[in-house]
């Protein structure tokens, strides 16, 4: 049962995360493609960039946000090993590692299809902006998965 127990705080702060860079990565890529259509003139207006963001929530994120939880795992993971090496600043060690976990699937993903699979990830201004969205929901897991200190 202690274990069960043990395993809580990790597992919803990582679910949180996910969620949180999942949201942001969808909301992003939204911006990102409407942003070029105005580049070729195309009129987009508010009420269009908010239902295109709505239903790319739907429709784009529960996959992304598999893709970010698959990564975040490694990452994760492999960051928790790390920090017992070289403790603390337990913010930066998994800001740093969501942002890596981000440019690691986008770098995969080219590897394995050959393309660049996430419109946003074409130019790297959308790679840096990935990168923030995961070293959001890093830092978002360091502070809920964090055991809480004895007063």
């Amino acid at each position: 049962m202690l274990c069960v127990k043990r395993l809580i705080r990790p597992t919803l702060a990582l679910l949180a995360a996910v969620l949180l860079t999942a949201v942001l990565g969808s909301a992003l890529q939204t911006h990102f493609n409407l942003a070029a259509l105005r580049a070729l003139d195309v009129a987009v207006p508010m009420a269009v960039q908010l239902r295109t963001t709505g239903a790319d929530l739907l429709g784009f994120a529960p996959g992304y946000a598999g893709l970010v939880a698959a990564g975040f795992l490694v990452a994760f993971l492999a960051t928790a090993l790390l920090r017992r090496r070289w403790p603390g600043r337990r913010s930066l060690w998994f800001a740093c590692a969501g942002a890596a976990s981000q440019l690691a699937m986008v770098l995969v993903m080219q590897a394995v299809f050959g393309l660049t699979a996430l419109s946003i990830a074409r130019s790297s201004a959308g790679v840096a902006a990935l990168m923030l969205a995961g070293a959001a929901g890093g830092l978002l897991y360091a502070r809920l998965g964090a055991r809480p200190t004895a007063a």
